[in-house]
């Protein structure tokens, strides 16, 4: 997931193997594992789109004259066609019929301590908007501890013509590549962190805190993807949630960046 979503909006050109640096796009995603002692993320769909001159027009009128710009320039000329494609996408997947079926969860006995996976998407920050676009489409619903249709997380990667030896040949104009990432649940920009609590952790402090057992909610994501924010915030509506007539149960948030550890217990 984090390698589809570095290449999502610069890509390389020619033949170049060396993937670009890492960008906003990669820091808007963030992956929430969920353990008690409770579908691991995994690569699905792929949706191919050719970008049509109808779904919008480059800053010079057209898909040509590319000497002297850099594909991260001239993706942002496409800009308004490639969004245009995402929307289709995301348009399509609101449909009954929709062009790809997430897959069901079969969850067995032997499955309630396996880890649950969720994805948490953030807008895109004022500054990251000016040279970015949102490529990602947040697929399906918010049931974590279910054995229901999984989620997906969509990484849609805009491609030139000249971004790989066979492109020229094979789609002679823009396109675009979707690609599906299952979760048990993935949660928009638009979606709070009081929600993410309720469907995620509150189901831990009642299945395992309060019985005596030990439960453990790990975020992981690139600097920048919102694991501090979410950690706090899940830590303020725990100390709600915890009843003080209950003794013996200990909460510890713990910090790791590079070597450095840090510890705190509330």
């Amino acid at each position: 997931l984090q390698e589809r979503c570095r290449w999502a909006t610069h890509g390389h050109r020619g033949t170049a193997r060396t993937p670009p640096r890492s960008h906003g796009v990669l820091k808007q995603v963030l992956a929430v594992f969920l353990l008690m002692s409770g579908v691991q993320a995994f690569s699905g769909e792929k949706i191919t789109r050719p970008v049509s001159h109808s779904m919008g027009n480059s800053a010079s009128g057209g898909f040509e004259d590319t000497d002297g710009k850099t594909s991260s320039s001239l993706r942002q000329e496409r800009r308004e066609a490639y969004e245009a494609c995402i929307a289709a996408l995301r348009a399509e997947l609101a449909l009954e019929r929709r062009p790809a079926v997430l897959p069901q969860r079969h969850t067995t006995a032997s499955d309630d301590a396996r880890p649950r996976i969720v994805l948490r998407k953030r807008p895109l920050f004022e500054h990251e908007a000016r040279r970015d676009f949102d490529v990602l489409t947040a697929d399906g619903g918010d049931d974590v501890w279910g054995d229901g249709p999984a989620a997906a997380l969509w990484v849609t990667r805009p491609f030139l013509a000249l971004d790989h030896d066979m492109s020229a040949t094979l789609h002679p104009e823009p396109f675009v590549e979707s690609h599906a990432f299952y979760a048990d649940a993935v949660f928009d920009e638009r979606r709070s962190t009081a929600e993410l609590y309720d469907a995620a952790v509150r189901p831990l402090v009642a299945g395992a805190v309060l019985r005596g057992g030990v439960a453990t909610v790990l975020c992981f994501g690139q600097t920048g993807s919102g694991k501090t924010h979410t950690t706090r915030g899940l830590l303020d509506e725990l100390r709600g949630d915890l009843p003080l007539d209950v003794l013996g149960w200990r909460v510890s948030a713990v910090e790791v960046a590079g070597a450095a550890v840090s510890v705190a217990a509330c």
